[in-house]
């Protein structure tokens, strides 16, 4: 169940929202008066996760300026619904747009529907027009078409290293789409007609005159300022201010603020259940943003809190968070799945910005584990992917609120100066090896060769033989919360980068076999951020293992299932 919550930002309010199995929050407007409502249709994939910050701070703006604003995530994204066997994807996306305006005009009655879409949600916004009979219509970076997008996921398909192929389709950044939804995108466009179109505002990150001959001759264009920012990972990713403050006076100017007071229907329950699971919208901690969910009809001793990955939405990539805590409160656990400050809904940081590892996030997963055991609930373990998985282990280490971590493919120790982003550096040492002339390359091929056989080698004993202190220092500490029967079970691609961190604890880990209550399982077949769907299956099985609970026989079996005392 996800029953509406309030939580004031400045001059706005935040509900959160559900229909027709949709999750959403509706962002009410901050004065008096209102001028529209506005509904975001987002991006998919890992466009969503990247701009998810973005289009939130959005909202707000929108709502202080007297809009009412519903985000929402579309079925089988985020945090809504997952679709069943033989519903087709493309569709229920394409009907999640009318439902979504459908929703906000049962709340305010007539009063003007704006369908504002970013990249293929900008797409289907403008398919979906002759449907909806939107007031206005903010297409930012539309593509201009479902094949455009095909084209585009094939090529990041080709690209990514843990590429996962299926003979039943295309999954490729969180989205996994069968031969019958790319047959659908294909159809999918924006239709050229002149006669069904409302005001337009086109903004793309290059000229836009062949999208606006297409689309609307009459359609206003602006720039998008700061396009290559907010197309970054979610920890890099800026938000375009400059787009958003022109797009707002071109709507303000379409919208006058209406004479009568601010007013709406009675919001109807939130609620998103499914079989075993039901979930609650909630905040606590001064603001920290999240999403209960409980078995049904139990009261659950056990729960689990799930860290954000980087700085993506609690949700998780590909949705793997959602669907872990679902699956696990199927088995009598309550999970907790929630935003750090300056995450996803939640406030922002105290200090305005953050650091993905430096920034300490204990105090808040305390928040999380306090939260819970005030419902009654005695054990709390904390989980998390890449960083969610290192704060979750930071919070092992420095909280007394903490029964487990669960970390996943995470370092346990960082370097404070360390870069985040690992393939821009190794890109850069690519660049200058090519620069070098061919004669001399081959020398250097074959010397790195030596180089990179010998050194990790030399490392590890050094490693072995003399810990660093920085390592010294995580050992003893580990030791000492172990000792007071904690535990801490680890979960790694057994080719992950990460494994390069768990030198500090011998060879592979081993050194953690020797201690009581901690273990190192290695799979394979998963990828590192846990996004492709066959990866999320493996991990939730073995974070059930890790709990007590013996995995559905359902569920396949995993190839390799290696702890540190094999």
């Amino acid at each position: 169940m996800m029953d509406a919550h309030l939580s004031h930002r400045g001059r706005g309010q935040l509900v959160a929202v559900a229909f027709e199995g949709h999750a959403g929050t509706l962002h009410l407007p901050g004065q008096e008066r209102m001028r529209a409502s506005v509904v975001i249709v987002p991006p998919l994939g890992r466009d969503r996760i990247w701009t998810y910050r973005a289009l939130f701070e959005w909202a707000n703006m929108l709502a202080q300026h007297g809009y009412a604003v519903l985000r929402y995530d579309p079925r089988h994204e985020g945090e809504s619904l997952f679709l069943n066997a033989g519903e087709e994807t493309v569709a229920k996306w394409l009907e999640g747009v009318e439902q979504a305006a459908r929703f906000v005009r049962q709340i305010y009655g007539e009063r003007p529907v704006i369908l504002n879409g970013l990249r293929i949600g900008a797409t289907f916004a403008g398919n979906r027009v002759e449907k909806v009979k939107p007031s206005a219509l903010v297409l930012w970076d539309p593509l201009f078409s479902g094949h455009h997008w095909i084209r585009e996921l094939t090529l990041a398909n080709v690209m990514m290293k843990t590429a996962h192929t299926r003979r039943d389709g295309m999954e490729v950044n969180g989205l996994h789409l069968p031969p019958e939804s790319l047959a659908h995108l294909e159809r999918v466009d924006i239709p050229a007609r002149t006669d069904i179109w409302p005001f337009v505002l086109l903004s793309g990150p290059s000229a836009t005159k062949l999208m606006k001959a297409r689309i609307c001759p009459n359609a206003d264009q602006i720039e998008f300022t700061g396009y290559a920012d907010l197309f970054r990972d979610s920890c890099a990713s800026k938000v375009p201010w400059q787009l958003f403050s022109e797009t707002l006076d071109w709507l303000n100017a379409k919208f006058p603020v209406e004479n009568h007071p601010f007013s709406h229907m009675p919001l109807p329950p939130a609620v998103l259940s499914g079989g075993g699971w039901h979930e609650q919208g909630v905040e606590f901690g001064g603001g920290l943003m999240g999403v209960l969910c409980l078995p049904t009809g139990s009261s659950p001793q056990r729960s689990v809190i799930f860290c954000n990955t980087s700085a993506n939405p609690r949700a998780g990539d590909g949705s793997f968070t959602t669907r872990a805590c679902r699956e696990l409160a199927e088995h009598n656990l309550a999970t907790l799945r929630f935003d750090f400050s300056g995450c996803g809904e939640s406030p922002a940081h105290a200090a305005g910005g953050f650091h993905v590892y430096e920034t300490s996030r204990t105090a808040e997963v305390n928040e999380a584990a306090r939260f819970l055991r005030g419902r009654g609930i005695s054990t709390v373990a904390v989980a998390g992917v890449c960083a969610g998985g290192y704060h979750a282990f930071r919070a092992l280490i420095e909280s007394e609120e903490i029964d487990q971590a669960l970390p996943i493919n995470a370092w346990l120790s960082w370097t404070p100066g360390t870069p985040l982003d690992r393939p821009e550096h190794i890109e850069a040492i690519r660049s200058v090896y090519l620069k070098v002339p061919a004669g001399i390359r081959q020398h250097l091929r074959f010397r790195h060769k030596i180089r990179s056989f010998l050194m990790p080698k030399w490392a590890l004993i050094k490693h072995v033989l003399r810990p660093g202190r920085a390592a010294e220092t995580v050992r003893a500490e580990l030791q000492k919360v172990l000792r007071r029967n904690r535990k801490l079970n680890l979960i790694m691609w057994n080719d992950d980068k990460a494994l390069e961190g768990m030198v500090n604890f011998g060879p592979r880990g081993r050194w953690l076999s020797t201690q009581p209550g901690a273990s190192l399982s290695l799979l394979p077949d998963i990828d590192h951020a846990v996004v492709v769907q066959h990866s999320q299956t493996i991990v939730i099985s073995e974070l059930l293992r890790l709990l007590g609970f013996q995995p559905a026989q359902s569920r396949p079996t995993m190839a390799r299932n290696k702890s540190a005392s094999d």
